[in-house]
């Protein structure tokens, strides 16, 4: 029982985390928005990218949702600052630096969802 609580504790100190770094990530959208003038896509797609997983975060801390949706939200953001660069290859390394990141849950579900956000994105704006 008290392997749990441990167990939950390291989740909800892990969440907090990211919670901090997918702020940054909006920094960061912000400070992209200025170089190709994507300001509309900055505030439309950042911000209730950062809100989203900070609210369930704080309604269900340490829960598998609360995980499941920081990582679809930082696969977002690299999304978001893919589009931001106009596709430069050089934006693409956020996706593989960010899912390393993620590691830090030792969750191996956690992962599969932020690839599964991501080869979606993918796919979709291929198309």
């Amino acid at each position: 029982m008290s392997q749990s609580l441990t167990v939950t504790d390291f989740f909800k100190e892990i969440d907090s985390f990211f919670v901090r770094l997918l702020a940054g990530l909006f920094a960061v959208s912000l400070l992209l928005a200025n170089w190709h003038n994507t300001w509309l896509e900055a505030f439309a797609i950042g911000l209730p990218t950062l809100l989203v997983p900070f609210m369930i975060s704080r309604l269900m801390p340490g829960h598998m949702l609360s995980r499941f949706s920081i990582a679809a939200a930082m696969m977002v953001f690299s999304g978001l600052m893919i589009h931001q660069g106009h596709g430069m290859i050089e934006m693409h390394f956020g996706i593989f630096a960010l899912l390393a990141a993620l590691l830090y849950y030792r969750d191996p579900l956690t992962i599969l969802v932020a690839a599964a956000v991501i080869a979606v994105h993918h796919l979709s704006f291929n198309f």
